[in-house]
């Protein structure tokens, strides 16, 4: 296990990013949490080993600013959990703003944070990726989003072998139902429909997410896991769509 204990975390002040960030500061990590939201960030700054920076990852610049702020800082692990979908209808019903939206946030951004990290100083450094099981399994209106996490699924296999000689480890978390804000925002703030998807059925805590991280992290430097695919129990695979005609 390498003795440096930074991270950096997107997304950091809801859902699974700050479920993780608090697992990581229980587990004395130094955390740079890169988020929208200023007031969140400052409530997670009561702890010490918080360092906050509100951002819009949607911004370039903004992204090489922060990493030029910690050019200096030995990072181990980056958190590339920050995504989000916008929208449930059919891609020729699609805002396209909202489609542009999904692309810059869940792929753009994702990896510029990734080649920027990469720079930083640091040895046995440690890309976990926040995908999807909607990158893996096609579904109605799933279009856009569906698309980004099988990029993000996939460019973290590429990565692997990009740097299988560089002592660097890359996983791939796709996680299927889960409460957060995710179906709030993907639902425009609906939230009598975004509550309706997790009636009388279980679904993924993020607290369960930044669990498994947990146990990511504490495994030792020559062991990688690529990818987790992670359903709660009474989620499973279903039947191909099929239209008859009338």
């Amino acid at each position: 296990m390498n003795k440096n204990k930074t991270a950096i975390v997107t997304g950091a002040t809801s859902g699974f990013g700050e479920a993780t960030t608090k697992m990581l500061l229980s587990e004395g990590y130094k955390v740079y949490g890169l988020a929208r939201r200023e007031e969140r960030l400052t409530k997670l700054a009561e702890n010490p080993n918080f360092i906050g920076y509100k951002i819009d990852l949607k911004d370039r610049d903004s992204i090489a600013k922060f990493f030029d702020s910690i050019k200096d800082v030995e990072v181990k692990l980056l958190i590339n959990n920050a995504g989000l979908a916008l929208n449930s209808a059919p891609y020729d019903q699609m805002d396209l703003e909202d489609v542009d939206t999904m692309i810059e946030t869940n792929i753009v951004s994702l990896v510029h944070m990734t080649r920027y990290f990469l720079n930083l100083n640091g040895e046995n450094k440690y890309i976990i990726n926040l995908g999807s099981i909607a990158g893996s399994y096609a579904y109605p209106n799933n279009n856009i989003y569906g698309g980004t996490k099988a990029f993000v699924n996939h460019f973290s296999k590429n990565l692997r072998s990009d740097l299988v000689n560089k002592n660097v480890r890359v996983t791939s978390i796709e996680p299927g139902l889960a409460k957060t804000e995710f179906s709030i925002i993907r639902l425009k703030n609906d939230k009598d429909k975004a509550e309706a998807i997790y009636k009388n059925t279980e679904y993924i805590r993020p607290e369960d997410i930044a669990l498994i991280i947990k146990n990511l992290i504490q495994l030792p430097n020559h062991l990688n896991i690529n990818s987790i695919e992670v359903m709660p129990t009474t989620q499973a695979w279903g039947s191909l769509l099929i239209h008859r005609s009338e």
